[in-house]
């Protein structure tokens, strides 16, 4: 097996009857008790994040490094000077953390929020990614076409904007 991470997958998958049941809780579907679902792309981008740690393309910062708010804010102030007056709203899902960052654009100003989770209700646009990514952008390390290249970030559709903003920021 490639990974470790695959093998462990593999194991589940097969322990249990039916695939629908494991499917329903990793990509798409029941996410317990939080927001009803988990963000689609979740699967595969958390098998792309563990193949790029292996392989050393993304490096874990040391934890004090990572804490989500310095990370976000880092992101933030990386996308500020390439703000244009867009308008969205984006719900980053952090697999590692099983964190919501919220980045919201209001059309005169950026602004976002680690830690709150979507209303119940509320249409949401997601962006599936992992800590150790948004300290890579924010650090240079890593650039958001490579992100997007390498399976690390996926974006729902109605998040264009965001993501062109991301590529003018990060590259």
């Amino acid at each position: 097996m490639k990974s470790k991470l695959t093998t462990t997958l593999l194991t589940a998958l097969l322990g249990f009857s039916s695939a629908n049941t494991i499917a329903c809780g990793i990509d798409g579907g029941a996410f317990f008790q939080t927001i009803g679902t988990m963000p689609s792309g979740t699967f595969s981008v958390a098998l792309a994040i563990n193949e790029a740690k292996e392989n050393q393309q993304i490096v874990i910062a040391e934890k004090h490094s990572q804490r989500l708010d310095m990370v976000l804010w880092q992101v933030q102030q990386r996308l500020k000077p390439h703000y244009q007056g867009e308008e969205f709203e984006v719900t980053i899902y952090d697999i590692a953390g099983n964190h919501f960052l919220n980045i919201k654009a209001d059309g005169n100003s950026l602004s976002s929020a680690a830690h709150e989770l979507p209303k119940e209700g509320e249409e949401i646009v997601f962006g599936v990614t992992d800590a150790s990514v948004l300290f890579a952008l924010a650090t240079d390390e890593l650039s958001f076409s490579q992100a997007q290249e390498m399976g690390v970030w996926t974006s729902e559709e109605g998040s264009e904007a965001f993501n062109s903003l991301l590529h003018a920021a990060f590259g």
